[in-house]
């Protein structure tokens, strides 16, 4: 199983993996990645995205896509990845039922 994390703030990243690392993957097997939004976008755009679970954080600091964005990117091209969404934000929450998550 390859899990993706894309955040803008690498910090939170690197926190996020540890914890998916320490109370997921005990025992199983996975690959766990960290994306910049900008190498997600290449990646998805390359057609070699391939996790099967992405947790994005919805307020990227990009100021061309969101998270909900490059979710109906990868939406478009892995409908069998599930995205699990991060925000602080409650604002964002009747945005995300657009995209399959």
């Amino acid at each position: 199983m390859k899990i993706g994390v894309c955040d803008g703030n690498l910090c939170q990243s690197k926190d996020t993996v540890e914890f998916i690392k320490e109370n997921f993957c005990n025992g199983k097997e996975c690959d766990v990645v960290t994306y910049i939004p900008n190498e997600l976008e290449f990646d998805i755009e390359d057609g070699v995205f391939n996790c099967d679970i992405m947790i994005i954080e919805v307020e990227l600091k990009n100021d061309v896509l969101s998270g909900i964005d490059i979710a109906r990117r990868i939406n478009a091209q892995r409908p069998d990845c599930q995205i699990i969404y991060m925000s602080n934000k409650v604002e964002y929450a009747t945005n995300i039922y657009d995209t399959n998550h």
